[in-house]
């Protein structure tokens, strides 16, 4: 092969195309820097977007700096940084990605990645070697290695179908996008498909035979990329009076011939005159020596032996030894039918295509994948996959000319896998990505890990596996699609080296534009573990909500962040209303209230038992009602628990004033009746007692406390105390403890 190319980099298309916002005229970037002012931007996080605008600058240090501003100054333009990705890609990624993620399902199952005995490059994906060493047995580890090869060639078979109907229906398309989608899909199904043929198949005995052989594979990849003959073509010279004499008779002939369509070479050579001068109704099955040269021509490639119909390579062998023998025989003697035809040297020609000469098929193939397919069908019959690369080293390619899809498939009929990936950069992140995941999972792609600048990952140190890169890159084109963006966090999670680190960066940027994209992305990272992410999600829309004034709804995300503080600070606010107009929220917010968040915090607690104090009162269940108050008021003073801030007591006795005045029986016992009286003097005797007054007033004027205002909970709690000595002489005469 010649004309290898030098530069094997790694291609910038993961690079966004160069966009123009209209602050300075194309390429007066150089210009506008020169002066005062220079471009400034701020790229925004995961979403395919950035501001940018026109900022002073000072020469002397270089940087922007404050300054007269001018009209321009004020213009901020807000532009695409990359192309989206087409709507009609999503369904296809969707789709796709269900096949990845049985991919790695049936990896885990088998046992992981296997490692190549021939080294990192080796040729023949062999599974000799476990990945941990040698505690395991050959045997064992060539089983492992068969089921891996297995379930990556039923993942490969995958893609094509999804690939094959994918491009159905952009088929037809005729627009730039739909052209640059078709060119993307035939090449990722080309290099799946070549990857089966040269690779995956060998050693599985894929087909009718119990050996392996490439041939009909082989065939089947060039004819379905690349135009192969078909019946109408030779439709031109079929109905011509002299269809020998048409120029593109024999190059059709030699073409069927090197791609092995024995029926369209057999059709084609029975128009030849000389087929028709013989008149021959049918042919035998043995070559006579009253034939002419074309039929006995025909007899030999009709019998061509095909190793599909054989079921051990000896067999098919000795048959082709035989078979071989008739064609030297034949080709020896070639020169005895100089009368019979006008195109012996023809007829030659293909005679040494039949005899396998080499230089006679290199020199006739259109091009190296053709001449390849002349080899393999009468050169090397029995050649196993991995040797085609030995092949390739015969033939001639133009490689400053060949096209990406043609640089891919020669990478990797060479092994050369690094190569092949860096060729698909230069294409598509799709294909790079999960052709990267299927030659990581057979153990041919490089341990060597890559220094990378994605998020999360600020240590140099942090080098992920180059399959994870491949992953982690094609995973951020997905992050900012409105409804691709969970298939994107499901590529990173599938990279166990880095894709936890990546994640708990990567999770908290996607923009949270909608309850059911917030529901989904809490309930994925709770299924991952990622706790941390979580509280932060939690506390976003808390915040949100918050300023939305739905503070019940803020109140719920900031207990699934467990923030203590925010919290404690949103039932006092709950609490305050309550205060200032009766505001029964805080019940509703009590009811929704999970035990685990009771348990968590005593706030909440305090919420839930006051609430079950109203509905015992609610249903007429006054001495339960009594019993939960005194509770209640009682918790105000303990040292550990302190359900209750102090300065709802007052509130609380207000409330027990009507179970005091309740006639048919008593609700407070003596003991309860004791209790409300000791908090009752504690706040009145309180140093703080004018805060504890006033509460009604603080909530309702924004903590202002005035003197009326205590005055009248003076007299409020004055009826109070009444009451209470009233229910005291009422349970000791009826004996209530």
């Amino acid at each position: 092969m010649q004309g290898q190319p030098q530069d094997d980099s790694v291609y910038a298309t993961f690079a966004a195309k160069v966009s123009y916002a209209g602050l300075c005229k194309p390429g007066g970037i150089p210009e506008l820097v020169t002066g005062t002012r220079t471009v400034r931007g701020l790229l925004s996080a995961v979403r395919n977007e950035a501001v940018i605008h026109i900022a002073r600058r000072d020469p002397e240090n270089n940087s922007a700096s404050p300054g007269s501003v001018s009209q321009d100054d004020q213009v901020v333009k807000l532009i695409k940084i990359a192309d989206d990705l087409p709507p009609s890609r999503v369904s296809f990624v969707n789709e796709t990605h269900g096949v990845f993620a049985a991919l790695q399902f049936s990896i885990r199952q088998a046992g992981g990645a296997w490692r190549s005995v021939g080294g990192r490059r080796h040729t023949m994906l062999g599974f000799d070697e476990p990945p941990g060493g040698s505690g395991d047995t050959r045997g064992h580890s060539h089983t492992m290695g068969t089921e891996i090869k297995k379930a990556v060639l039923r993942a490969t078979v995958e893609y094509r179908e999804k690939i094959l109907s994918k491009f159905h229906e952009v088929a037809d398309g005729s627009t730039p996008e739909a052209l640059s989608e078709n060119v993307i899909l035939r090449t990722a199904h080309s290099a799946m498909q070549l990857l089966e043929v040269v690779h995956l198949k060998a050693d599985l005995h894929v087909g009718p035979s119990q050996w392996d052989h490439v041939q009909e594979d082989y065939l089947s990849w060039l004819n379905a990329h690349y135009a192969e003959p078909r019946d109408e073509d030779f439709l031109p010279f079929k109905m011509s009076a002299n269809p020998r004499g048409h120029p593109k008779y024999w190059p059709f002939v030699y073409q069927t011939l090197l791609r092995g369509h024995v029926l369209t070479v057999v059709s084609i050579l029975k128009i030849h005159p000389d087929f028709r001068a013989q008149r021959i109704e049918a042919i035998g099955s043995n070559i006579g020596e009253k034939d002419v040269l074309i039929v006995k021509i025909i007899k030999l490639i009709e019998t061509l032996p095909q190793p599909a119909g054989y079921e051990t390579q000896h067999l098919f062998e000795e048959r082709r030894r035989r078979w071989k023998e008739d064609v030297c025989r034949l080709q020896s003697n070639v020169r005895n039918y100089t009368g019979q035809t006008r195109d012996l040297q023809e007829f030659s020609t293909v005679l040494a295509i039949l005899n396998g000469d080499e230089k006679t098929i290199l020199d006739l193939a259109q091009d190296w994948r053709e001449a390849i397919a002349g080899l393999i069908l009468f050169v090397h019959p029995s050649l196993k996959r991995h040797e085609i690369a030995e092949l390739f080293d015969k033939v001639y390619v133009d490689v400053e000319n060949s096209s990406i899809k043609e640089l891919i498939e020669i990478a990797i009929i060479e092994g050369e896998f690094q190569r092949a990936i860096r060729h698909c950069t230069k294409q598509d992140w799709w294909l790079v990505a999960h052709f990267a995941d299927l030659l990581h999972h057979l153990g041919v792609f490089d341990r060597d890990n890559v220094v990378t600048s994605l998020p999360g990952m600020v240590d140099m140190r942090d080098r992920p596996p180059q399959r994870e890169w491949y992953l982690l890159n094609y995973s951020n084109t997905l992050l900012s699609h409105p409804t691709l963006w969970r298939v994107g966090l499901e590529y990173i999670a599938s990279c166990p080296a880095s894709g936890r680190q990546v994640l708990e960066t990567m999770v908290t940027r996607i923009p949270l534009d909608g309850d059911i994209k917030t529901r989904k992305l809490i309930a994925f990272c709770k299924r991952s573990g990622l706790e941390g992410p979580r509280r932060e999600i939690h506390r976003t829309v808390a915040r949100t909500k918050y300023r939305a004034g739905r503070i019940g709804e803020a109140l719920e995300h900031y207990i699934e962040a467990k923030d203590a503080p925010k919290v404690a600070s949103l039932v006092d606010e709950l609490i305050d209303a309550y205060l200032a107009t009766a505001d029964m929220t805080w019940s509703d917010v009590a009811a929704r209230l999970s035990p685990t968040a009771v348990e968590w915090h005593v706030r909440l607690a305090m919420l839930v038992r006051y609430r079950e104090f109203h509905e015992l009162f609610t249903n007429s269940d006054y001495p339960a009602a009594g019993r939960q108050l005194v509770e209640i008021i009682g918790s105000a003073f303990g040292s550990n628990t302190r359900l209750l801030p102090k300065r709802l007591i007052y509130t609380l006795l207000i409330d027990s004033l009507l179970l005091l005045e309740y006639e048919p029986a008593v609700v407070f016992g003596v003991k309860a009746t004791n209790e409300l009286m000791r908090c009752l003097e504690d706040i009145t005797t309180s140093h703080r007692r004018k805060e504890y007054l006033g509460a009604w007033a603080a909530a309702k004027e924004g903590g202002n406390i005035s003197e009326e205002a205590v005055a009248g909970a003076e007299a409020q709690l004055g009826v109070i105390r009444a009451a209470l000595v009233k229910n005291l002489s009422r349970a000791y005469i009826r004996n209530v403890e």
